[in-house]
């Protein structure tokens, strides 16, 4: 993982504000089914993700200053997808998948650009 400079880490804080101070966190950005498989990857990511709120961060930023990996985030999701059904053909979904389904499937797209911005935006809410 790159490092992730001051300014990112003032964005992420900036963004999680505005989520903490919404009353009832809804989606911007990500439709409901969308929300649940960045959330299972994010969890993936960082365990504890889920219960930090990191989809609704993830969702804010994609709506405000990181609006132009909107793409990057519904290609990657798609790619993901393809492979999720090319690993698992039963699974429906990757939030359905089991644990150890799920990290198979990170490891084979690990090295994508969805990959890699899911994880800095996952670390920047978890921490930010």
């Amino acid at each position: 993982m790159g490092r992730i400079s001051r300014r990112e880490w003032l964005w992420a804080a900036a963004c999680w504000a505005d989520v903490l101070r919404a009353q009832a966190p809804g989606f911007t950005s990500l439709d409901s089914a969308m929300a649940r498989e960045i959330e299972a990857i994010a969890e993936e990511i960082l365990p504890g993700a889920r219960q930090a709120g990191v989809v609704y961060f993830i969702d804010r930023a994609l709506a405000g200053y990181d609006q132009d990996q909107r793409e990057l985030y519904r290609a990657g999701l798609a790619a993901a997808q393809q492979k999720r059904a090319a690993l698992f053909p039963s699974s429906a979904s990757i939030a359905t998948l089991q644990p150890s389904q799920r990290i198979d499937l990170l490891k084979a797209i690990e090295s994508t650009g969805f990959f890699q911005q899911v994880r800095v935006h996952t670390v920047l809410g978890y921490f930010g």
